[in-house]
């Protein structure tokens, strides 16, 4: 069988074969402007298969899933830690840390989408800092138990 690559992108079928003509239809879709978000790659990309409008749709379903289980599950364990260990945290906790997910989430989203990433990442490196030295005080202790360790004959 020889392979004949299409000519149109919008007939490239899924799988193994689909891959495959992407990549003889030429690498040029992927260097363009549009594949340099990572916001808006994916729809593009989805763009080149059939059934394009479902897949989008498809996706934006299970990404909104995705998110707002995980917003669920941080504001559930954040009103556990708040309430004491609490298995069944109140709902005073559970609405001051959604307000203050829900402000911090405007608040990233008004920075815009270019300088999001950059925030968010020098975010993330200023709250592990405090982590990093906890881990650096607990590997100095563990490191004191094994050497200066009292012994009794």
């Amino acid at each position: 069988m020889i392979f004949k690559p299409l000519k149109s992108p919008q007939k490239v079928t899924m799988g193994s074969v689909g891959s495959f003509c992407l990549i003889f239809l030429g690498f040029s879709f992927f260097l363009s402007q549009d594949f340099e978000s990572i916001y808006t790659g994916i729809f593009i990309f989805l763009d080149y298969f059939p059934l394009a409008a479902l897949t989008k749709t498809k996706t934006l379903v299970l990404v909104f899933t995705f998110l707002i289980t995980s917003v669920d599950s941080a504001i559930f364990v954040l009103s556990m830690f708040s309430d004491g260990g609490n298995p069944e945290p109140s709902k005073r906790f559970r609405w001051i840390w959604g307000m203050m997910i829900g402000l911090f989430t405007i608040g990233l989203m008004l920075i815009g989408k270019e300088a999001l990433l950059e925030s968010v990442s020098q975010l993330l490196i200023v709250f592990a800092l405090p982590f990093s030295l906890m881990f650096l005080g607990m590997v100095l202790y563990f490191i004191r138990l094994l050497f200066w360790r009292k012994t009794t004959i």
